[in-house]
């Protein structure tokens, strides 16, 4: 290892500076340059993500009103305008959204958490993987949060298509319903609609807020593990936990530190995925 850095080292002195001023500068520098190059990047990704979900969705209903536009009689009939509508509006919409958030978030933030963890893994791989001890446990959690979000959303579609069924129907034959005196019938009916639609609504609300919770548990216990059994470490001065080897030789603080650092920096996508989990399965 040593003779690996003393190879390197040449080029460290003709690349960096040695004075501690010109060194503080370089930093900043960088610091700025990079900020400025990850706002750029971000925006690109922003338009790019959101030009490809829309000519996607754009796309999509260009297929179903031509498809409706051939349709048989009967088989219109059945679905209905007020089905066609919604799958053109309401459902293309969930899918614009999950499409959004998974080309954009779903997969910017995954790759920082994986190299957050891969700093931390360089540093000491066995303590990693005692942090990670709850994963099992917070991946039953979700998978059971995510089939209970796919039920509800299938329901909501459905109700979808029954409010603009209901809506439809009485716009489209106003003047009958204005001549039969049925206008506090079918604003009842349009109310039950729009309540059903709103008690799946609220069922979609609290099944995405539990996830929010979820993932945050599993940053918090993987810090939290860390936290305890890094001190342990450092503070007594040892390299195993219960008789595990941990590291092969004693951990610096300086190393901890910058261990703790690669987790809170893990924690930050962990918290952006719970914001955007439920949508991308909305539109699944």
């Amino acid at each position: 290892s040593l003779a690996r850095l003393e190879q390197f080292q040449p080029w460290v002195k003709a690349i960096f500076p040695s004075d501690p001023f010109q060194t503080i500068v370089l930093v900043v520098g960088v610091l700025i340059c990079s900020t400025l190059l990850k706002n750029l990047l971000l925006i690109a990704n922003e338009v790019i993500v959101g030009r490809v979900s829309l000519d996607i969705s754009r796309n999509i209903r260009r297929k179903i009103f031509e498809k409706a536009m051939f349709m048989g009689r009967a088989e219109f009939s059945e679905i209905g305008t007020s089905g066609v509508v919604s799958k053109i509006s309401h459902t293309t919409d969930m899918l614009s959204t999950g499409l959004t958030n998974t080309f954009g978030g779903a997969v910017r933030e995954p790759l920082k958490l994986f190299a957050c963890l891969l700093g931390a893994s360089l540093i000491c791989w066995r303590l990693l993987l005692l942090s990670i001890v709850i994963a099992p446990l917070v991946g039953f959690m979700l998978s059971w949060v995510t089939k209970r979000l796919r039920g509800i959303a299938r329901e909501l579609i459905a109700k979808a298509d029954s409010f603009h069924s209901v809506m439809l129907e009485s716009l489209d034959n106003i003047n009958t319903v204005q001549v039969f005196r049925q206008e506090n019938w079918e604003r009842a009916q349009f109310g039950d609609a729009t309540i059903s639609m709103r008690n799946y609504g609220l069922k979609f609300v609290f099944y995405t807020s539990l996830t929010k919770p979820i993932i945050e548990f599993l940053g918090l216990g993987m810090l939290g593990t860390t936290i305890v059994g890094g001190a342990y470490l450092v503070l007594c001065k040892e390299t195993s936990i219960w008789g595990i080897p941990i590291s092969n030789e004693q951990l610096s603080v300086s190393a901890m530190l910058v261990f703790f650092g690669m987790l809170i920096g893990a924690s930050d996508p962990l918290r952006k995925l719970s914001a955007i989990y439920s949508s991308i399965y909305a539109g699944a």
